[in-house]
């Protein structure tokens, strides 16, 4: 007849070793979630920075296209008394009216690009796009 014995044993310090490099693992999860948390609020930041950069240099390129419609609108009103009065050709007409529509044109394109970077810093700061 045979007698058979199993012995079993379990080493504690390994086990520990595991645990300890798990914590160290978590760690680097938790210290990289916090390092792109930081990276994507600089880049939200930068990212309205220049949005508003934006907008004040549409509204000042506003302001400026109010300006020449209000020098075209004087210039055609001058030119359109001047040919009634015999002082000036048709085509000048036709150019100062040419003139007043280009600026108006540049208002609605400035107009146009205002409201484009308002709609952007409002995407950047996370509105939500149905109540615009």
């Amino acid at each position: 007849t045979s007698w058979r014995l199993i012995f079993g044993a379990r080493w504690g310090l390994l086990d520990a070793g595991q645990k300890i490099m798990d914590l160290y693992e978590h760690d680097s999860r938790i210290r990289l979630a916090d390092y792109q948390a930081a990276q994507l609020e600089l880049t939200i930041r930068e990212e309205v920075e220049k949005d508003v950069i934006e907008l004040q240099r549409c509204r000042r390129n506003m302001a400026l296209a109010e300006e020449q419609i209000e020098l075209a609108t004087e210039n055609h009103r001058l030119v359109e008394t001047s040919y009634q009065n015999g002082l000036v050709r048709s085509l000048d007409v036709l150019d100062a009216t040419a003139t007043l529509s280009r600026a108006r044109q540049a208002l609605v394109l400035e107009t146009l690009s205002c409201d484009m970077a308002t709609l952007a810093i409002r995407r950047a700061l996370g509105e939500d796009a149905s109540e615009l």
